[in-house]
């Protein structure tokens, strides 16, 4: 029985195609490998994000905690800026401002709010002056 070069060619065709499916089965095996590390890497990242939030979470609250007390503090002291607008007088108006500022100096380090808050009085001050000339006759 004589199988000609066709025979063998084809056999030879059937083998490198069996290797290339081989190949590239064990090119998927490998990619899907690295899928599944780079999966376990990402969770146990997402794992060690999640343990640093927990264990800042007493942190962050006493922060939130704080910076609440601030901003109530910091509002009701801009609730006293806005008596500058009842004052009867310069001196009044004055006194108001510098009180309310002396107070948020002393909350805290919060130099920015007080700053800012000294300013809103500054303004209302301004505004008032003007309207304290007018009602009473009070030239500054």
């Amino acid at each position: 029985m004589s199988f000609g070069s066709n025979y063998n060619a084809n056999i030879n065709e059937m083998m490198e195609n069996r290797k290339r499916m081989l190949e590239e089965i064990a090119e998927n095996k490998r990619r899907s490998d690295q899928v599944q590390i780079d999966q376990l890497q990402s969770s146990k990242n997402i794992e060690k994000a999640l343990e640093d939030i927990q264990n800042s979470m007493p942190e962050i609250i006493s922060l939130v905690r704080e910076n609440n007390d601030t901003s109530k503090e910091m509002f009701a002291l801009f609730q006293e800026m806005n008596t500058i607008m009842t004052a009867q007088s310069e001196e009044e108006a004055k006194h108001i401002l510098e009180t309310v500022t002396e107070k948020a100096q002393n909350i805290s380090d919060k130099g920015e709010a007080a700053k800012n808050l000294y300013g809103y009085g500054k303004f209302l001050f301004m505004c008032v002056k003007e309207d304290i000339k007018s009602r009473f006759g009070i030239d500054f």
